[in-house]
This record gives C-alpha cells, structure tokens and sequence, in this order.
C-alpha cells in the first residue's frame, strides 16, 4: 500500500500486452475495485527517482495508464517519468494517460519529459491524469517532438479524437 522508491526504474522491458493483463494499468488498481473498495489503494513516493524507458503500444483494452485508477486514499507524489512513449490503437479505448486515468486522490510533485502519447480512438486523453476528480498539484510536462507529426499541446505530442490536455 505503501511505497518509496530508492533508485530509477528501467520500464524499456515492459510490453503493451502487459498493460492489458492488468486492467489497463502496469501498477495498480482497476476502476472497479477502486470504486468498491476503500482498502485498495496506492501511495507511492518517487522520493525524486524517474520511471524510465517506457515505450508501449497498447493494442486492447478500454483504459490506459501506469497506475490505472486513484482512489480517495491514493497518492503519487515526487516522481519523475521520462521520455515515456505510449500508443494505443485500440477501437475500445475511453481513457489514456501516463499518471491515471481516473485520480479520486492526489498526483503532486510529478514531472513528465519528453513524452509522446497517441491514441487515435480515445475519449480523454492526458499526460497526467485523463479523468480527474481529486488533487493535481505541481505537476510540469517538459520536452518538444519535432519528428512526429500529431496534435501538439504546448510543445508537447499528444494525440487523441476526444478530449485532450496535458494535465
């Protein structure tokens, strides 16, 4: 339920497949049992460390993101993520986003570089958090693509056919 983290994380090994195992999320909680349940949940400390390396296409599934749904006593705070590339051509898919696709709870202290998200079919899609209803505080989104050619949110790629935003 609780973790710091001490050191980078290398995601480079991590496949889209993975994603989809796992309601949607590589770490977490799906929406359903995040609803249901006030004794799920997740409070992770970067204490400063990056999540490195990601780089996914996410061929199913409705929802996307590395820690799925937040929850009222969730937090992720102090994390860093870097040069994340995440892709979904899913017909399905309402969500996606780095961070959660729903957050109930707190993303504070959460700094993203270099990212590019695309999802051609996606209702929200975000950098941060695609669907919020809890706390998003001191969050910074850093980094240009000029090599690809998509919807751009202050310098930033992002790609979607619904709503779209960096936070």
């Amino acid at each position: 339920k609780y973790f710091v983290l001490t050191a980078d994380i290398d995601l480079s090994g991590v496949s889209g497949s993975e994603f989809a195992k796992n309601g949607g999320s590589l770490v977490g909680i799906d929406k359903q049992l995040a609803s249901t349940s006030a004794n799920v949940f997740i409070n992770l400390d970067g204490n400063g460390y990056a999540l490195k390396g990601l780089n996914v296409e996410i061929a199913s599934g409705n929802a996307a993101s590395i820690f799925g749904t937040l929850n009222e006593k969730s937090s992720i705070r102090n994390l860093k993520i870097e040069k994340p590339v995440m892709k979904s051509a899913s017909a399905e898919m309402a969500d996606i986003a780095l961070v959660a696709t729903v957050n109930k709870g707190t993303v504070s202290g959460v700094t993203v570089t270099y990212p590019v998200l695309t999802a051609e079919k996606a209702m929200n899609a975000a950098f941060i958090v695609a669907e919020n209803n809890g706390t998003v505080s001191d969050v910074t989104v850093r980094g240009t693509h000029t090599n690809l050619s998509a919807a751009s949110v202050e310098n930033h790629t992002i790609s979607a056919t619904g709503n779209v935003g960096a936070v």
